[in-house]
């Protein structure tokens, strides 16, 4: 059985290297999403969630997201 920190290593290997953003904090929202997936089996977020990260422009990011197919929003 892989230790707890092999799991997090292959969550933040997996997250790097499917970050489909540029810059810090799209790979920094993508970490946050797939922490969430990773622990809970799904991406359900709140807005505190997202605002809580102090980025520039969370709206905007999650739009990027959503633009390019990686992330489904209802």
């Amino acid at each position: 059985m892989p230790s707890q920190w092999e799991y997090v290593r292959s969550v933040l290997a997996y997250a790097a290297g499917n970050a489909p953003l540029p810059g810090p904090e799209g790979p920094l929202l993508v970490l946050m999403l797939t922490l969430h997936i990773a622990c809970a089996g799904t991406g359900n977020l709140v807005g505190q969630d997202v605002t809580g990260l102090g980025l520039s422009d969370p709206e905007g990011l999650l739009g990027e997201l959503a633009g390019c197919g990686w992330l489904v929003l209802p």
